[in-house]
């Protein structure tokens, strides 16, 4: 299940001395955690570690509260710039990875956020489910920029990973062949948010046409093809410079 935000409680003046310590915790280690979960250490302890209750684990083991999913968004979508210097042969997935979460946070969630649904379990259910692919995108794309990243080994996510959560959203996962381990788990998983936020919202809201890329994103594509451009461009000159060199040296 997901990962729910935590609301700071406002004390009575009473408790202040005894609740004084334990608020200080809270806030150092949400701080921290946006740190620990962008660090290659957890990516690393995630590719050794293929068990689906590890995450959830993890973060309650090291207290983490995270009070808001944009921060999450933040850190995803300065990735680009850092994918493409760490260019490997899963960078361009890692890219579509990073665009289809931040497409569904922007162009669904945040509008589902706004409407006030009957059912407020259910509500906290997609909430959840949001912040958890939040986290856990962030380190899906730490693990792709490691040049020593084994698909069929370290490929956490794959297979049955979003199965039972897909379940609990209404979906059903297709027994199809998968063509592409790394980037269809994923694509199953949102869509399955993305039909319980449609299911959710108002019938005139369903029937509105698709919502325009939030600028952010419309950025994030702009930067990332033009530092793929760059990339092939460099590449292109370094081989040329290698043929010239062989070619006095023959």
């Amino acid at each position: 299940m997901g990962i729910q935000c935590s609301k700071r409680k406002i004390n009575n003046q009473k408790n202040e001395k005894v609740q004084a310590k334990p608020i200080q915790i809270s806030q150092s280690t949400s701080k921290e955690a946006l740190a620990f979960c962008d660090s290659q250490d957890l990516a690393n302890l995630m590719r050794t570690k293929p068990i689906k209750s590890y995450l959830q684990e993890v973060i309650q083991k090291q207290q983490i509260y995270l009070d808001s999913c944009e921060q999450l968004t933040q850190i995803i979508e300065r990735k680009s710039e850092i994918l493409l210097r760490c260019y490997n042969d899963f960078t361009e997935k890692a890219l579509k990875i990073k665009l289809m979460v931040l497409k569904y946070y922007n162009e669904n969630f945040l509008v589902y956020q706004k409407q006030e649904p009957d059912c407020i379990q259910q509500k906290n259910l997609v909430a959840n489910e949001t912040m958890q692919i939040l986290l856990e995108t962030i380190i899906i794309l730490n693990c792709l920029m490691d040049k020593n990243f084994d698909e069929e080994q370290e490929l956490w996510w794959g297979k049955d990973y979003f199965s039972d959560r897909i379940h609990i959203l209404g979906g059903i996962t297709e027994d199809k062949i998968q063509n592409d381990q790394i980037v269809q788990p994923i694509v199953q998983y949102l869509q399955a948010l993305i039909n319980k936020v449609t299911q959710s919202l108002p019938i005139n809201q369903q029937q509105q046409k698709p919502f325009h890329q939030n600028q952010s994103v419309v950025n994030s594509t702009a930067i990332a093809q033009v530092h793929l451009t760059k990339f092939y461009n460099d590449l292109k000159l370094e081989f040329a410079k290698d043929a010239g060199e062989e070619q006095i040296v023959s």
